[in-house]
C-alpha cells in the first residue's frame, strides 16, 4: 500500500504542471485571438 501512495503523490505534481502548462496555452492563444478582433 506505501509504494502505491508515494507512487501518486510524486505522478500528481507532474500531472499539475501539464494541466497548469495546458491551461497557460489556452490562455496564450484566447488573448492572441483576442488581440487580433481588437485590431
Amino acid at each position: 500500500m506505501d509504494k502505491p501512495l508515494t507512487f501518486n503523490i510524486e505522478s500528481r505534481p507532474k500531472n499539475l504542471k501539464v494541466m497548469v502548462s495546458v491551461i497557460v496555452k489556452r490562455n496564450v492563444n484566447i488573448t492572441k485571438v483576442r488581440s487580433k478582433f481588437q485590431m
